[in-house]
């Protein structure tokens, strides 16, 4: 954590967009527990020949867990992915204004 030390400045800036990254990446990692449950459903209601709306039911809700489960990834890789660019970037311009304050004589060493 002592190297990270001189960062926190500039992932403070930027604390609710990774706040919000961790928690889609949080609950989105939680919504995949509820794939293998819907399946494991599923297959103990096929023993007992359901009717094609139960199993349409089962369906859909595969379907909506699975894209909400895409829109999740989607957005957390949003969130953090993106607030990491811009650290990098505030970090890069800060070099670059630093070098720019150099002598031209330290250039020519």
């Amino acid at each position: 954590m002592e190297n990270l030390k001189s960062f926190w400045p500039y992932i403070s800036k930027y604390r609710k967009e990774m706040a919000t990254g961790i928690a889609a990446l949080i609950i989105t990692d939680s919504m995949t527990l509820v794939v293998p449950w819907l399946i494991k459903e599923f297959i103990d209601v096929l023993p007992g020949k359901p009717s094609s709306e139960l199993l349409l039911k089962y369906v859909f809700l595969l379907l909506g867990v699975s894209l909400f489960l895409v829109a999740g990834r989607y957005g957390w890789r949003m969130y953090m992915f993106g607030s990491s660019r811009k650290i990098e970037f505030d970090i890069l311009n800060r070099l670059f204004k630093h070098l720019l304050t150099l002598d031209r004589t330290w250039y020519l060493k």
